[in-house]
């Protein structure tokens, strides 16, 4: 488990997105099309509001208070599944850090 300050540097961090993949809404949430691989993601209509604001410049502990709000979820909860996602696009490539 992070230590306080980790879970703090993590909450503060803002992941880049890359400029050669493109994002579409969709009626399932959205996809995204990485144009150097063509390789495509679908995400749900959460994982949509997390990249649009992934794409804006927001920090995980912004992306996780807005989605709080909007959903009616715990913030710690909400976290994790920011970073559960943010892991996701890192692997698939479609997000640099």
């Amino acid at each position: 488990m992070p230590r306080i300050e980790e879970k703090k540097a993590i909450g503060s961090h803002a992941p880049k997105t890359r400029a050669d993949v493109v994002f579409r809404r969709t009626p399932e949430g959205g996809m995204l099309v990485d144009l150097s691989s063509s390789a495509c993601f679908g995400v749900n209509h959460v994982g949509a509001d997390i990249w649009e604001q992934l794409a804006a410049g927001r920090t995980i502990e912004e992306i996780a208070l807005s989605l709080a709000a909007e959903y009616r979820m715990d913030r710690e909860v909400a976290e994790r599944d920011v970073l559960r996602l943010c892991e996701e696009m890192r692997s698939t490539g479609v997000l640099l850090t």
